[in-house]
């Protein structure tokens, strides 16, 4: 069976969660904690206006997923989104699947009237760096991303 995208529902919060936990082992997250994602998830994949998220299936089994937050933009001239978090397991890596993904949730999202897609990459992750490069994806001149947390 070819592999395939499908759209996530918050009926594949179980499916979600071990990628999501290999995902931040695999980038160096801290604070893992299934009850919290779990929470998080039924409020990102239960209200289309916050997101969406992404389920890549190979064999049937699912080996990878995409999160999606959308946020307005005046800057931007309308409805961002950002690519919040993006994993394939690393025995199916190499194989053209994150070009599938990619173009499937593009093809949503401006379907969505979305203008723009953000998204952050691990300072040490040369090799997604290089993927999201193919697609268009750039760093932004004269910019640096800065955070604070509010809670």
């Amino acid at each position: 069976m070819p592999p395939f995208v499908r759209q996530a529902t918050p009926s594949d919060i179980p499916q979600l969660l071990p990628l999501i936990k290999a995902y931040w082992a695999f980038e160096g997250i801290e604070g893992y904690a299934k009850n919290k994602i779990t929470v998080l998830l039924e409020r990102l994949l239960g209200n289309p206006a916050l997101g969406s998220g992404w389920l890549l299936y190979q064999n049937n089994i699912p080996i990878g997923y995409c999160l999606v937050c959308h946020v307005f933009s005046l800057e931007w001239g309308g409805l961002t989104a950002v690519l919040d978090e993006f994993f394939i397991v690393s025995e199916a890596r190499g194989q053209g699947l994150g070009a599938v993904v990619l173009r499937q949730l593009e093809g949503h999202l401006r379907a969505l009237g979305v203008v723009q897609l953000e998204l952050e990459v691990g300072v040490r992750n040369d090799s997604a760096r290089a993927f999201y490069r193919r697609f268009g994806f750039a760093q932004r001149s004269g910019f640096l991303p800065m955070t604070k947390k509010l809670a």
